[in-house]
């Protein structure tokens, strides 16, 4: 796919999951389709390139979301970086070797903004974080299959 493509194809994620994708929610929680994205730049491209896709996605996730403003600009391009990196040591080719990637990736993301949270003084209940936490990994891994083929 082409940068200018992928850069069309980010904005139309991001609005996709900040409207309609409100419809496809479970207990709550829907899939977070700009960290597949993230982790996807990663994987695809050079590290410069993925790094400032990173940075536009994390942005759009700022912006279309009600949680900490210009969070998503530093977790996605550590995303991107880390999963850069770590294809360089592991093959990551295969379908359920990225399933299990974004799992992992949407866990990590989510400990960070705790661990932030919980550092400023924000406390939350661990067994209603564990739950959601848990289902909001496996539903973004089990969608993942679909937009890794849309960004290809």
């Amino acid at each position: 796919m082409k940068k200018r493509t992928l850069y069309l194809v980010i904005v139309l994620l991001a609005l996709f999951q900040a409207t309609l994708l409100n419809y496809f929610r479970i207990f709550n929680v829907k899939p977070d389709l700009l960290l597949i994205c993230a982790v996807f730049v990663g994987l695809v491209f050079e590290l410069k390139h993925a790094l400032l896709f990173s940075l536009v996605l994390g942005f759009l996730k700022d912006a279309f979301t009600a949680q900490v403003f210009a969070a998503h600009i530093f977790y996605f391009p550590f995303l991107a970086a880390v999963t850069f990196f770590l294809a360089k040591k592991i093959p990551i080719e295969t379908t359920l070797v990225r399933t299990v990637l974004i799992f992992l990736a949407v866990i990590l993301i989510d400990l960070l903004k705790k661990f932030f949270q919980f550092s400023a003084g924000n406390y939350f209940t661990l067994g209603v974080y564990s739950k959601v936490i848990i289902l909001e990994s496996l539903y973004t891994a089990l969608v993942s299959p679909l937009i890794f083929k849309v960004l290809r």
